[in-house]
């Protein structure tokens, strides 16, 4: 596997934005029941999973309150 593919549950996931600053840092990982594994925007300079580990789905709490889009 490429550093620059995404897989989720195994399957390859096209990313609709560029890969120009793409880190080659991000192993393989499994991510465990209930978590969840991030990754800031900004590869090269984010304070995510690489470096935080998995975040559990109860440590995350949000809420829309604008959505530009997609309109529908």
């Amino acid at each position: 596997m490429s550093h620059n593919e995404l897989y989720i549950n195994g399957k390859k996931t096209t990313q609709s934005f560029t890969t120009q600053g793409v880190t080659d840092d991000i192993d393989e990982v499994t991510v465990p029941a209930d978590s969840y594994y991030v990754l800031g925007d900004n590869r090269e300079n984010s304070t995510d999973s690489r470096m935080i580990g998995f975040v559990n789905k109860d440590q995350i709490d949000g809420k829309l309150g604008f959505k530009f889009y997609p309109f529908k």
